[in-house]
């Protein structure tokens, strides 16, 4: 075979592999979006229904303070929580998903004439559990 031969295999070939990889993500990415709409559509309205008089972002200090004592019977309340990120991200030929979460414990104050204070566990927060994982895929390795 003559060499120019060799390169427009080559090229061929590299081109095809990206053609592949094009098509692989763009399919994933579909899959993504359809998969959001679904979700959101299950879920529209839950606002209303459910958490508009649960959450609040603007509310008044003495109602927050007797509301905390009538339910809990106390104006300092214990709570424990879990947070967490995910995400993925390209790098060169590589993509990197990341997930995490961790624990808190504390407690949260009520006062009837300011915000409420919250104090967190630091025990808690260096002996608590965590767990993390990080994925790194090759983009030519992703199954179709």
């Amino acid at each position: 075979m003559h060499s120019i031969e060799k390169e427009v295999l080559a090229s061929s070939s590299l081109s095809s592999q990206i053609e592949r990889a094009g098509t692989l993500l763009q399919n994933g990415a579909l899959d993504q979006i359809e998969g959001y709409r679904t979700r959101f559509e299950a879920v529209e309205g839950l606002y209303e229904r459910l958490f508009q008089n649960i959450i609040k972002s603007d509310f008044n200090y003495s109602s927050a303070y007797e509301t905390a004592k009538k339910f809990f019977g106390s104006d300092t309340v214990s709570f424990a929580a879990v947070d967490g990120t995910e995400y993925s991200r390209p790098l060169f030929d590589l993509v990197v998903f990341l997930g995490g979460s961790y624990a808190s414990r504390g407690t949260i104050k009520f006062s009837p004439t300011r915000s409420p204070s919250v104090e967190y566990e630091e025990q808690f927060l260096k002996t608590g559990r965590a767990l993390s994982s990080c994925v790194p895929v090759y983009v030519n390795e992703v199954p179709e």
